[in-house]
């Protein structure tokens, strides 16, 4: 976090003794200086050639959110651009709002128009407080800007929390944490920002948010811009350095949008590489040629209508499509850690590709979105993000399926992802299934009603004692193939008694283990050690890999607050690093918490496991058989390190045995529970038990 102190002391100094006088005033924005709710003038009798050559205006939508109120984040980056004295051609326009508390002496209980030029900062004129959530106050404040600081060359900045594609942007703190919806942004640049000849209003638009680097934000904003820059990531706290970015162009006046967006990445990669690798090691950002994009959106909606067309062909093409998706690089899709439904795009359609899925796009839209994406700065956490991601529906849920639906980037995905979630088509869509085969394929493949009956007799199917010493689950070709993901789960248990009539507390979740999904036949491969921070056992869940590393989750509470713990495991070397601690995303709103926590001495730190209930039985909180319970607490110093510990050492109370079980995740996103497996540990020899021990 950037360096905190006593903001408003230092920011009245500054805009004082520094930047002349404030000027405030009450008048409303839509009765006297904005061009109203139509398209403002300045915007549609082009006016780009009737203001002076090589003009920047920026249009900075400050929504101050929580990460103002608690971190004073916008302060923060309000401070670093002041640092930069701007050139003649460059000024920013900042509506500020969104926020219960400022750091600054912005008042809460209005919005407030800004300027900072060269002359310095300049507070400007009052609004009434109204939710910058709302597509309405977007389109208020642009057509302000377009009509009272027209440029050459415009830049629309969103600041705040990001949720990706299904969340938006802009999270408003005073209305209920409401977001801008990638519609609302939509609505709000088709009426404000067309231009009379069609050509794009802005430069840039520019996200300084989490995850805001998707195929569907591009789409939204490609209409209006030539440029966009925006991360497929969660955001560190400290977001951008805007010292680094308004350098760029006070260096050099002149300099071009593609060269601008090439600095705002270059600035951000560079301010974390000079700090801690922990924060560097999340960082992505990409800038995007908008004028490309429509040879990848072609694409991508082909993609769309290949995948729609081959599950209507075979339902055995759902479980690959969900495989090549969850190993694809994806931004933060677990239970503990909540669900974007973001995975980058063109590590995926490589996946796909070779799983044999795409054959006749994937390599269009890799091509396309190599052209597309001009530049990109990745982590070490991502060295397979290519620049854009997409959707899919980790979380098998409805609602989010219902806002990636409205959204239509492309209809054969939307119908793909309906077919999947539901098993059957309308007549609409069905239509459009026959059509697109036609002209794929030169045949009519009309889609069935899947049969899911069969495959919800995965829920508690049995194990078998393999020759191995491990237990295995063996469900077959036909079921197999329809799987999306299994993971082993490891669990302790008190006493025969207790699991079948009680609970196992789950310590743990892995992905690797021997499996073939083809013959539908997934083996144990039961581990006595596993993740513990010092002293303190850590329930862990796959959260990605590559090559060289997996990642995992582990849920927690630092001083009262839930967390989810970011480990890194090196494949080589088995070496643990705790990258830091992120807030899960929120269910209700989809916002990322744009903060990476590093724990520090004194830290009060609860690990946390989910305990499994038996088959039929609901936990009434959580509404499933799972529910979450503590699992032990330290008081965190720097000689806790991420290790490999015996878990038959650190089984809490009087739990001494073990048992497995498979959580079968079907191409829907429903999850099965396998029946349990049987172990004890004696001095550090493994043993299965074909029953429970007694």
């Amino acid at each position: 976090m950037k360096t905190v102190r006593n903001r408003i002391g230092v920011f009245v100094l500054i805009f004082i003794l520094c930047f002349g006088g404030v000027a405030l005033s009450s008048c409303a924005p839509a009765t006297s200086t904005a061009a109203g709710s139509g398209a403002s003038s300045s915007a549609t009798d082009s006016s780009r050639d009737k203001v002076k050559a090589e003009t920047w205006a920026v249009y900075w939508y400050m929504c101050g959110s929580n990460l103002e109120s608690n971190n004073q984040c916008a302060t923060d980056d309000l401070e670093e651009l002041f640092k930069v004295a701007l050139p003649d051609n460059v000024q920013i326009i900042i509506l500020a709002g969104g926020a219960k508390k400022w750091h600054n002496g912005f008042d809460p209980d209005v919005l407030q128009v800004a300027t900072y030029t060269s002359k310095g900062f300049e507070v400007i004129d009052t609004w009434p407080v109204a939710n910058m959530g709302a597509s309405s106050t977007l389109e208020t404040f642009l057509n302000y800007c377009n009509k009272n600081y027209p440029a050459d060359n415009r830049v629309l900045h969103f600041w705040d929390h990001g949720g990706g594609s299904l969340s938006g942007v802009c999270n408003d703190e005073k209305y209920n944490m409401d977001s801008l919806s990638l519609l609302e942004i939509s609505k709000a640049l088709a009426a404000t920002s067309k231009t009379a000849d069609g050509s794009p209003l802005y430069e840039m638009v520019t996200f300084d948010a989490c995850l805001m680097a998707t195929i569907d934000t591009a789409a939204v904003v490609a209409p209006y811009a030539r440029y966009m820059v925006a991360s497929e990531e969660i955001e560190p706290l400290d977001g951008w350095d805007y010292t680094g970015v308004y350098k760029v162009i006070a260096s050099n006046p002149s300099i071009k949008g593609e060269g601008f967006g090439r600095g705002m990445c270059d600035a951000y990669y560079a301010y974390y590489k000079a700090g801690d690798a922990r924060d560097l090691a999340v960082v992505t950002m990409s800038l995007i040629d908008l004028t490309k994009l429509g040879t990848l959106l072609t694409s991508y909606k082909q993609l769309g209508d290949e995948a729609l067309i081959a599950a209507s062909k075979d339902k055995e093409y759902m479980g690959a499509y969900g495989r090549a998706a969850k190993d694809a690089d994806n931004y933060s899709n677990s239970p503990s850690s909540g669900y974007t439904n973001m995975m980058d795009l063109g590590d995926f359609v490589a996946i796909g590709v070779k799983a044999g899925l795409f054959p006749s796009y994937g390599a269009a839209v890799t091509k396309a979105l190599n052209e597309c994406v001009l530049y990109k700065v990745n982590g070490t956490m991502h060295p397979r993000a290519t620049g854009l991601s997409c959707f899919y529906n980790y979380q098998g849920n409805a609602q989010k399926l219902q806002i990636f639906l409205d959204i239509g980037t492309s209809k054969g995905f939307s119908y793909f992802y309906e077919y999947v979630q539901k098993g059957s088509l309308s007549t609409e869509a069905t239509e459009y299934v026959k059509q697109a085969s036609n002209a794929l394929l030169g045949q009519t493949v009309t889609p069935p009603t899947i049969d899911t009956n069969i495959i919800k007799g995965l829920d508690d199917y049995p194990l078998v004692l393999g020759d191995n010493g491990q237990w295995e689950l063996n469900i077959g070709p036909e079921l197999g193939k329809q799987l999306a993901a299994v993971y082993m789960t490891q669990a302790w248990m008190s006493n025969p008694s207790d699991v079948v009539d009680g609970f196992l507390g789950l310590y743990g979740m892995t992905g690797y283990f021997p499996h073939d999904f083809n013959k539908g036949i997934f083996t144990a491969n039961f581990q006595n050690d596993w993740f513990a921070l010092g002293e303190l056992p850590l329930y862990t869940e796959p959260l990605g890999a590559d090559q060289n590393f997996n990642l995992y989750a582990s849920p927690v509470q630092i001083n009262g607050v839930r967390y989810v713990l970011n480990i890194k495991q090196d494949t080589k070397t088995g070496n643990l690093e705790l990258l830091g601690a992120t807030l899960p995303i929120d269910p209700e709103t989809g916002m990322a918490g744009k903060e990476i926590y590093q724990l520090k001495n004194g830290d009060r730190v609860e690990a946390i496991m989910y305990v499994l209930l038996p088959p039929g039985k609901i936990d009434a909180i959580t509404g499933t058989r799972l529910f979450d319970m503590p699992l032990g607490e330290i008081t965190y110093d720097s000689s806790a390190k991420m290790r490999m510990r015996s878990v038959s050492n650190t089984a809490p109370g009087e739990w001494t045995s073990f048992a497995v079980s498979f959580a079968m995740i079907d191409y829907a996103g429903n999850v099965y529970f396998s029946d349990y497996g049987y172990y004890q540990v004696s001095d550090g020899k493994i043993q299965a038990y074909p029953r429970l021990p007694g």
